[in-house]
């Protein structure tokens, strides 16, 4: 357990917030009010609404005071004491409470929080923070009653814990269960039908919660019986496959992180995994602790190391900005690197940008073998797709500033300087799994479509096994 560790997960920016008697009239701090005043209606500041990533910063802070007055909505659901574990009604109302959040926008579970109904809102606002003793949330023993009765498994929870009060025998905390937003993939979630409505245990019954405003609603079983009777059918039926957006969504999302505008000669690689059998199975727990670790084969490779720039969670996203670049992962696996050519990677040992933008092809060979390996050795293991596709997009090649390709300084003056020969190119092909295979084959086609010139021009790479060999790179000597 840590006590508050990371921050949420959600793509919304983590603002400079102001909480307290500035911002809300009526709000008095907790030491000078008792709790049975908190509880009184007309004691109450104004109903004020908190999203998700404030109720984190206010618990992370330590300032408790400031949920008080906070109304429960579809994404905030307060909670008076921890779940008894060991009572099925309890049990049931944990993967109830979790799953609708699921179903909806995500949001958080904040335990250890009193409400009333605010007398003119007629909405439930936290009243006081009485917390419950230290220790009664025991996060893996509730973590495996929501994997046992939760499917498909919700992704991405995690565990807050502040103190109340502070001590051994007194100690009391409040706890919070962050729930992620969800992929629409894994939706609806469905959960066991643990109790029925005269609180008898049932068995081989589901339901299908979705949080509703500050209340539960559950899809009537008219509605669940419909969805899967249109999918049986879809497995009988021929049906037209959608053109597919998201790749392209995806680069789009790169380019602007990486601040590259349209007009910039720029380049984009991206691997995408086709029918992954698995997911990710902690994308912002463990998966983006190994990402964080993730070192290229050159230390000076890659444009960027990610060490230095690690993976921020952005919505579903990973991304992973650097000045001009950036590395973007989503959940599905789809891994995305875009860049300009006006910057350090590209144009290492180069002269000044001038007429022309000079870019080392050393550098090149990185980017196209890094980020295929990245996929296939990161990715892979853990998705498990059936098959790969990469991806490369170049823009703005030319005519100003038009882009050339060249050895290193030490000898490009009796070198040819290959110049880009069109302004855009996009170049896909089936990938094998081989990282140093496939990356040759796709520098083959990307110096022959963008610059007209033959494989012999490539830099970093073995031509009689036709494998990159970024080990070279190393070795080159001009």
């Amino acid at each position: 357990m840590s006590r508050f560790s990371e921050l949420p997960s959600g793509s919304r920016p983590l603002l400079p917030c102001r909480f307290g008697p500035d911002r809300y009239r009526g709000h008095v701090p907790d030491g000078d009010k008792s709790e049975d005043s908190q509880e009184q209606p007309g004691a109450i500041p104004p109903a004020k609404v908190l999203l998700p990533f404030e109720v984190l910063l206010i618990v992370r802070a330590g300032n408790l005071g400031d949920l008080v007055g906070a109304r429960e909505t579809d994404q905030v659901d307060f909670k008076s004491a921890s779940y008894n574990l060991d009572l099925d009604k309890d049990k049931q109302d944990l993967i109830a409470d979790v799953a609708e959040l699921a179903n909806a926008r995500g949001g958080v579970l904040v335990l250890g929080v009193k409400t009333v109904v605010h007398a003119n809102e007629k909405v439930e606002v936290a009243s006081s923070v009485p917390g419950f003793k230290a220790g009664l949330v025991a996060e893996e023993r509730y973590r495996k009653v929501l994997q046992t009765h939760i499917a498909p498994l919700v992704r991405d929870l995690r565990f807050h814990f502040a103190d109340v009060v502070a001590g051994d025998e007194q100690a009391r905390q409040i706890a919070v269960i962050e729930v992620s937003a969800q992929h629409e993939y894994d939706k609806p979630f469905f959960v066991d039908r643990l109790l029925d409505d005269q609180g008898q245990r049932m068995s081989h019954a589901i339901a299908w919660p979705e949080r509703s405003g500050d209340g539960t609603h559950w899809h009537p079983k008219e509605r669940v019986q419909q969805l899967v009777a249109a999918g049986l059918r879809s497995q009988t039926q021929p049906s037209v496959e959608p053109v597919d957006q998201e790749p392209t969504e995806e680069m789009a999302a790169a380019f602007q992180a990486a601040g590259v505008a349209e007009g910039t000669a720029r380049l984009g690689v991206q691997v995408i995994p086709k029918v992954p059998a698995n997911g990710f199975t902690d994308f912002y727990g463990d998966d983006a602790q190994a990402l964080r670790l993730w070192r290229p084969i050159r230390a000076s490779g890659f444009g960027f190391d990610l060490g230095w720039h690690p993976p921020e969670p952005r919505g579903s996203r990973f991304v992973a900005p650097d000045t001009n670049a950036s590395l973007v992962l989503n959940r599905r696996g789809i891994l995305t690197i875009a860049s300009s050519f006006e910057i350090r990677s590209f144009l290492w040992n180069s002269p000044e940008p001038g007429e022309f933008l000079q870019i080392n092809p050393f550098a090149l060979t990185e980017w196209i073998a890094e980020a295929a390996r990245l996929a296939y050795e990161f990715v892979g293991p853990r998705l498990s797709p059936e098959g790969w596709e990469v991806r490369v997009v170049a823009y703005d090649l030319r005519p100003s500033p038009t882009v050339q390709i060249r050895p290193p300084i030490d000898n490009w003056l009796s070198q040819a300087r290959p110049t880009a020969t069109i302004s855009d190119a996009e170049i896909s092909r089936i990938g094998t799994g081989d990282w140093e295979a496939d990356s040759y084959e796709l520098l083959v086609e990307i110096i022959g479509t963008v610059f007209g010139r033959p494989p012999t021009a490539l830099y970093g790479v073995d031509h009689e096994a036709t494998r990159v060999d970024l080990g070279s790179i190393d070795r080159f000597r001009g």
